[in-house]
């Protein structure tokens, strides 16, 4: 689960697994037989899978069928831009006032709270978050100012004082300042994407990550200034009748090229941002906001809804002649949102599944722990939420937090776990992170969250796609089918 456009998931799942085969086996991909491909009916659910054999450690071959999760549809054109915001807002208030308020997280866990200790890390972190996403709504603002201003200069014989061309150049001077310094930041993140292309160099590439955190830096600088004060001192200075004190007066030459090559980067800056901020954050904006009375919850039900028909129709499905189970052995693997609700389908599953007696894990049902071999998450953001959105609110209770971890029987027992949880994630990812809140602090239980960083995700943003073509995730993948 995971990716926006359909079978995309399955497709890199797919030629993840060969090209790791291919290293196994010791031949190049194109070698390797296709991937054969069917459309089948499982438990009364039409689904497509891709059918593979992998080499086994022993030199034999397993059989592995790979299916996707996909809901996208169900999210395109119903979130807005101001809900992606208002999301955002939230989380970062929510995490600002737990970590000061609480000074520890409080999680229930395993039937009792479990305190976890704030990085210090994470209060200045969420601060500047939270700069940075009010710098980037007064920003808008402040383009929009400028490009009114603009409008009504053109459309006035005599324009007032305030809308005088020295003026107006600038006040348009000044916003084109800070727009250089977005430009040189996305240089600097290409320079990063190239190197890393380009060279095995661990070092050039976390200089590169640095030079763009560098200038990420500047950005969030002239965000505060570019977006929120220069409006500011531009109406005290016309309130003051001297305008023109406004911006650096530079020569006219300069300011036609600043904004010949800063203004066409912006807007299509502005276009990439705000589809970004729908498309993925805008997901997890309609997903996770359960903790609130909102819009969503339709939507959300129809998601959940969606995901668990499939993979119990896999899970439920009979093998030959009606007799056991299609499949032995089952891996979930989520990508980013797709870890969230693959940790919530696993979740139903196995608290749908005939209640344990005793000691037991399964007593009959789909036997869904005992076949659930592996559950693989990279680029979660389920601690992030955890953090965020998990403390309920000021007025929590016990009883409250019990009855929201009822539904997630992971966090009730180890012995209702898969065998094994494994989390990749990259701390260049600013999505996703070390998932420390699904475990009591000091845990040595095997069925713990397995940790790993991936060493190739090393592009500032751009690292929480790069998991699907770094070599990590499909060796631990290949070697978790096989043996």
């Amino acid at each position: 689960m995971g990716e926006q456009i359909r079978f995309q998931t399955l497709d890199l799942v797919a030629e993840g697994l060969r090209g790791q085969d291919a290293i196994e086996r010791g031949v190049s991909i194109s070698a390797l037989p296709p991937p054969r491909v069917r459309s089948i009916l499982l438990s009364g659910e039409r689904l497509q899978r891709a059918e593979l054999f992998l080499r086994r450690p022993d030199g034999g071959e397993r059989e592995v069928h790979v299916y996707e999760g996909y809901w996208a549809p169900l999210t395109e054109g119903q979130v807005r831009l101001r809900d992606v915001l208002a999301f955002l807002l939230r989380g970062a208030v929510n995490g600002i006032w737990n970590g000061i308020r609480r000074g520890g997280l409080a999680r229930w866990l395993f039937g009792r709270y479990s305190s976890f200790p704030i990085p210090r890390s994470t209060l200045p972190a969420l601060l500047v978050s939270l700069a940075a996403l009010v710098g980037l709504i007064a920003l808008n603002g402040a383009v929009t100012f400028v490009g009114l201003v603009a409008i009504a200069r053109s459309l006035l014989d005599r324009p007032p004082m305030w809308l005088d061309g020295p003026v107006f150049t600038r006040l348009l001077t000044a916003m084109e300042s800070f727009l250089a310094l977005v430009v040189l930041f996305l240089a600097s993140l290409f320079a990063s994407w190239a190197l890393r292309r380009r060279t095995s160099a661990r070092f050039l590439r976390r200089a590169a990550g640095a030079l763009s955190i560098f200038f990420l830096a500047l950005v969030l600088a002239g965000l505060a200034f570019g977006g929120v004060w220069l409006p500011v001192i531009f109406w005290i200075r016309l309130a003051m009748g001297a305008p023109e004190a406004v911006g650096p007066a530079l020569p006219a030459a300069s300011v036609q090229i600043v904004g010949a090559i800063c203004w066409p980067v912006l807007v299509v800056f502005s276009i990439w941002v705000r589809s970004l901020l729908v498309q993925y954050p805008g997901d997890l904006a309609a997903y996770v906001s359960s903790y609130t009375l909102d819009r969503f919850h339709d939507l959300r039900s129809r998601i959940k809804e969606t995901i668990w028909t499939k993979a119990r129709a896999i899970y439920a499905a009979a093998g030959e002649g009606g007799v056991g189970f299609e499949y032995a052995e089952c891996a979930v693997v989520g990508h980013s949102l797709g870890s969230v609700i693959a940790y919530d389908t696993l979740n139903r599953l196995i608290l749908d599944d005939t209640p344990p007696r005793a000691g037991e894990a399964d007593a009959g049902g789909l036997s869904v722990v005992s076949r659930t071999r592996l559950f693989l998450t990279f680029g979660s953001p389920l601690d992030k939420t955890a953090f965020l959105f998990g403390v309920q609110g000021m007025r929590t209770t016990e009883a409250r937090e019990a009855l929201a971890a009822s539904v997630q029987p992971m966090l009730c027992d180890y012995a209702l776990r898969p065998r094994k949880w494994i989390n990749i994630y990259s701390p260049w990812d600013i999505v996703s992170g070390y998932l420390d809140y699904y475990d009591p602090p000091g845990s040595t239980d095997p069925r713990r969250v397995e940790n790993r960083i991936d060493p190739h995700a090393t592009t500032l943003l751009k690292a929480h796609l790069e998991y699907w073509r770094n070599p990590l995730l499909f060796q631990i993948l290949h070697r978790e089918l096989t043996s």
